[in-house]
């Protein structure tokens, strides 16, 4: 009798935890790290295109060579 009451009583606690998991599940929050500030970013362009050289091949494309 009392091992029946024990276990109804677990399976009680276990699905109200399971609801309150579930109800809760968008609101997590660390308890190990502090929320930082966000901080501005600035994204950085460059003022022109950056030069392209064009070197020649070292391997010659003719055939009996």
């Amino acid at each position: 009798m009392i091992n029946r009451m024990f276990g109804t009583l677990c399976a009680v606690a276990i699905i109200a935890v399971m609801v309150f998991a579930i109800l809760n599940r968008g609101n997590y929050r660390s308890m190990c790290f502090k929320e930082r500030a966000k901080a501005d970013v600035v994204v950085a362009t460059p003022a022109s295109e950056p030069e392209i050289i064009e070197l020649p091949d070292s391997l010659s494309l003719q055939p009996g060579v």
